[in-house]
């Protein structure tokens, strides 16, 4: 990967075969468009790349979906050291965790402490959360001018609340949401 580091544009989109990108992607310090980053096990079975990769990747705008969070990279990797709330530029985050076969309790309570650390830029317009198992939002949640937010599989998710700049809201198998905000009439 490191032998292009002059890219500027990485389009992975509709690639759901690609499971992984090869490890050296934080060379490619020019890189301004990363649709899809896939965080490669962390147990070794996979080379490719850590999420710690992308803090180099300053000049990142537009969209970023980063796929494959579970909740036992937290004690893997230090997840604050991706620095995702300092690309300024990005205007979308998806997160999107895999399913575990595991402890139910221990990943939620793990991915709970993966999503806290991994706060977006303050701007972004949309925010999807997908797979997250969690009970709890993260502090970062309401300190956001997002417009779209869309849940996707959070099981344990009870209750959106609270932006007021929300204009789009998508909620898909999220069996315990019990309270939505109050929408503006339009």
């Amino acid at each position: 990967m490191g032998e292009l580091c002059n890219l500027r544009y990485l389009g992975l989109k509709d690639t759901k075969e690609l499971k992984f990108v090869a490890e050296g992607l934080e060379m490619l310090t020019d890189l301004r468009t990363l649709h899809r980053f896939m965080v490669c096990d962390d147990k070794g079975k996979t080379r490719g790349c850590n999420i710690n990769e992308l803090k180099d990747l300053k000049k990142l705008k537009g969209e970023l979906s980063i796929e494959g969070l579970r909740g036992g990279m937290v004690k893997v990797i230090d997840p604050k050291k991706v620095e995702l709330n300092l690309k300024h530029e990005l205007i979308g985050v998806k997160f999107i965790f895999e399913e575990q076969g595991d402890d139910k309790v221990d990943s939620a309570s793990e991915e709970r402490g993966l999503l806290e650390t991994l706060e977006p830029p303050h701007g972004i317009e949309r925010l999807v959360i997908g797979g997250y198992k969690g009970d709890t939002r993260p502090e970062w949640y309401l300190d956001t001018n997002y417009e779209e937010l869309r849940l996707e599989r959070c099981p344990s998710w009870a209750a959106v609340i609270g932006i007021k700049s929300l204009k789009k809201l998508e909620v898909s198998n999220c069996p315990t949401l019990g309270a939505l905000p109050s929408m503006p009439l339009l």
